[in-house]
């Protein structure tokens, strides 16, 4: 039995075409420039107030509404929970972005959006009770860093799950907040996909050089491995799910699924600094899958 997993891929032609650059102020240095899209309907996303996150330790996370997770000085997600959450469920997703957080291990450059000062990702996020499609969540982003097209903000909608400690709404925000950050959504603009449209795949060197280590070593079987690894087709913002079955990052949710060193390495290739070898390589086979799929 399967559920699709709705991401955020479907809004990025539109995204990439409404650019607008952030103010710079007086002669001090300039801020990096934002660039915004426009945010997914019914979301209010750039109208935030500054000054409103709030340390994770220093909070009632029940009543909290929002909540900054990452180490002082290096890479920080600050969730901003909309609409009803559950204790248990906010427990979820704060633990979900501080093993995503923890992936990055520099800060990257502070931005401004409106009045907001944003060090490093804003994520909004909410729980539903049906995301339509048999989708169990929707994630990507709503504004991006100029040149580099790091995501300053993103959106993240989980399905609400009977018991969310069971392990399907993490994995789910897992999931999501990497494509908050920017994974598969970013990668046509730097220019890290294939333009094979029969076979696409993402081209960055280190997620390649870690993707040839796993044919070499027998895990897949792949004569290409070369050109790149192999990516879905349609919306090229997952991993192929046939190739790289138990990896979180595919279309489809397995209760087995893991982060693994493949996609730390994309995310170093997308511009953040990480160390991708603090997984291990696993990409047994999978048992029962949850389908996972792309569009905010």
């Amino acid at each position: 039995m399967g559920f699709m997993l709705l991401l955020g891929a479907l809004s990025l032609a539109a995204f990439f075409g409404d650019f607008s650059d952030s103010d710079e102020e007086g002669d001090a240095a300039p801020e990096p420039e934002i660039e915004k899209g426009d945010p997914p309907s019914g979301s209010d996303a750039g109208n935030d107030e500054a000054g409103d996150g709030v340390e994770q330790s220093d909070i009632d996370l029940a009543s909290a509404t929002s909540v900054i997770v990452g180490e002082e000085g290096g890479f920080n997600i600050e969730l901003e929970f909309e609409g009803e959450w559950t204790l248990e469920e906010k427990e979820q997703v704060v633990l979900a972005a501080e093993e995503v957080a923890a992936l990055v291990h520099e800060d990257i450059p502070d931005v401004k959006a409106g009045d907001k000062e944003i060090d490093d990702l804003v994520i909004k996020a909410r729980v539903s009770d049906d995301l339509g499609n048999g989708a169990l969540g929707l994630g990507g982003f709503t504004s991006v860093r100029a040149g580099s097209y790091l995501p300053a903000q993103g959106e993240i909608t989980i399905l609400r799950q009977d018991d969310p400690t069971e392990g399907t709404f993490y994995d789910t925000a897992v999931h999501e907040m990497l494509h908050a950050m920017g994974f598969g959504l970013i990668w046509e603009p730097l220019g890290l996909v294939s333009d094979d449209n029969i076979e696409p795949r993402f081209t960055g060197q280190k997620a390649t050089e870690v993707y040839e280590e796993m044919v070499q070593n027998g895990e897949i079987v792949d004569p290409n491995a070369a050109a790149g690894v192999p990516i879905s087709f349609g919306d090229e913002a997952h991993w192929d799910e046939a190739t790289l079955t138990s990896e979180i990052m595919t279309p489809y949710l397995d209760p087995g699924s893991e982060l693994s060193d493949l996609t730390i390495a994309a995310l170093e290739d997308m511009g953040y600094v990480t160390d991708f070898h603090v997984s291990n390589l696993f990409f047994e086979e999978a048992s029962t899958i949850m389908p996972f799929s792309a569009g905010v």
